[in-house]
């Protein structure tokens, strides 16, 4: 185990160089380095987005679609005189019950 720690001690001055930071991390704003991650990132949200917008719009239409459907069919449904629920295709159609 010490001659880990030795080791490792006398490696790290060797490998100091190597941790260094990057041009992006030191503020080189100008490299076209840090030009190519804006534009990733970018087109990374602009896609998630894009995603997202669909289908929010997609239960958006579904919302917009069931509203309408249940309107039509209020205006076409009424309850008869026997609490039954007809609708005003079948209003003054006879039923014969043959048993």
């Amino acid at each position: 185990m010490k001659r880990a720690i030795l080791f490792l001690c006398c490696l790290t001055p060797v490998l100091i160089h190597s941790a260094g930071a990057c041009p992006v991390c030191y503020g080189a704003n100008d490299s076209p380095m840090n030009a190519g991650m804006n534009t990733a990132l970018g087109v990374m949200l602009g896609i998630t987005g894009g995603v997202l917008g669909f289908i929010a719009a997609f239960f958006v239409m579904m919302w917009k679609r069931y509203r309408r459907q249940r309107e039509r069919l209020s205006g076409q449904t009424f309850i008869d005189d026997h609490g039954v629920l007809r609708t005003k295709h079948e209003k003054g159609v006879m039923e014969w019950n043959n048993f």
